[in-house]
């Protein structure tokens, strides 16, 4: 630890992720709409809910990646969450940092509790990376944790 001093990264989600967040919801609004305007046989209450859920997962998206923004330094992580709420914490307080392959993320976990969780979908999230495997001590690292952080390490 101490190689790294006064790095300042902003993490954020790539203009491609807003876009498809867009498209989503253009798309299954639409075709709810038009399945409801111009109706057949096939139009029930489910494939309208249906439609209805798949527009609000792409409304998720947007709302994501407007409000999701991290800023990591060397001493902290700020960050700011899906309802525009901002948090900071010290890598002092990571207890654990835990790999979730499903969803492709890292999971910090504080003294306290409190889960971060970090897309590999930010931009910035090499440097992040770099941050993560000098600040936090090795044995607070999952070994799935270090699994990634190894493949990232290699594929650079």
């Amino acid at each position: 630890m101490g190689i790294i001093n006064n790095i300042e990264v902003t993490l954020e989600y790539p203009r491609r992720i807003l876009i498809i967040g867009i498209l989503c919801t253009a798309f299954f609004l639409s075709i709810t709409i038009i399945s409801n305007v111009f109706p057949n046989e096939t139009v029930t209450w489910k494939t309208t809910t249906t439609f209805i859920i798949l527009s609000l997962l792409g409304v998720y998206i947007i709302i994501d990646c407007i409000a999701s923004k991290y800023n990591v330094t060397s001493n902290n992580i700020r960050y700011r969450n899906l309802f525009f709420r901002t948090y900071q914490i010290s890598w002092e307080e990571i207890d654990k940092v835990d790999y979730s392959r499903i969803s492709n993320w890292f999971i910090l976990k504080t003294r306290n509790n409190k889960r971060i969780r970090v897309s590999l979908l930010l931009k910035g999230i090499g440097e992040f990376k770099i941050l993560l495997s000098e600040r936090i001590n090795e044995t607070k690292i999952s070994k799935v944790a270090k699994e990634e952080l190894i493949y990232i390490f290699k594929k650079a």
